[in-house]
């Protein structure tokens, strides 16, 4: 079997280099996933994704590889996060709420560049735009899974009183009221999920997986 990951750091491994696993791809939930299940993992989640790059890797990227995949897990992310084509640098590049050492950082490199990032954030998003985000993020990819009739896990790390679909699972915490990184689950002090938080979201994961008839028969018994 083959399966098919994709968010941003509470998927991707936030946190793990930071505080001393420079090896800790075995440690994430995506792992420990298809370690239970006897898959091949494909993670495509990285920190600090937008919801554009988790749709622009599965309908550009992936797309023609969909099809191969027995099971997805979606992770959606901060409504307010975007990304861009850099033609100069020939890269994607994203952008998110800023610490205050990347806006340093960006006003050094590109003090244009951080100005509009922080016009954009202040007088062009808003959260209405950043909830049809989440429902395009959502529907348009829940929809072709369902015409490729492919079984997906939707968590994600939008605050509960503002997410508007219906995840398997959140992970942040129920009383979260800031955009920065927090969990319910055992954390790093940066609030990534730790290697045990990761143990506890592959067993939360794994038992709703076995409760709900959509995967029933595809991937579990």
């Amino acid at each position: 079997m083959k399966f098919y990951f994709d968010g941003c750091s509470f998927t991707a491994g936030g946190g793990f280099k930071k505080f001393g696993h420079e090896k800790y791809k075995n440690l994430l939930w995506t792992h420990h996933i298809c370690d239970h299940f006897n898959a091949e993992e494909h993670n495509f989640a990285i920190g600090g994704a937008a919801n554009d790059t988790i749709l622009r890797n599965f309908f550009v990227k992936n797309y023609d590889e969909l099809e191969t995949y027995d099971c997805f897990f979606m992770q959606t992310t901060i409504t307010a996060r975007s990304e861009w084509f850099d033609d100069i640098k020939n890269i994607w590049r994203r952008y998110k709420f800023k610490a205050k050492v990347y806006k340093d950082q960006l006003r050094k490199e590109d003090p244009v560049l951080e100005e509009w990032i922080d016009y954009y954030l202040k007088r062009i998003y808003s959260d209405t735009a950043g909830r049809v985000k989440e429902e395009v993020t959502y529907r348009s990819i829940d929809s072709h899974l369902k015409a490729l009739n492919k079984p997906v896990f939707w968590s994600t790390v939008i605050k509960n009183k503002e997410s508007r679909m219906d995840y398997h699972l959140n992970f942040k915490d129920p009383n979260q009221t800031t955009n920065l990184p927090k969990t319910r689950y055992d954390s790093f002090p940066d609030g990534h999920p730790s290697v045990e938080g990761h143990r506890q979201i592959a067993k939360d994961v794994i038992k709703i997986i076995n409760s709900n008839t959509i995967f029933k028969g595809i991937i579990c018994p």
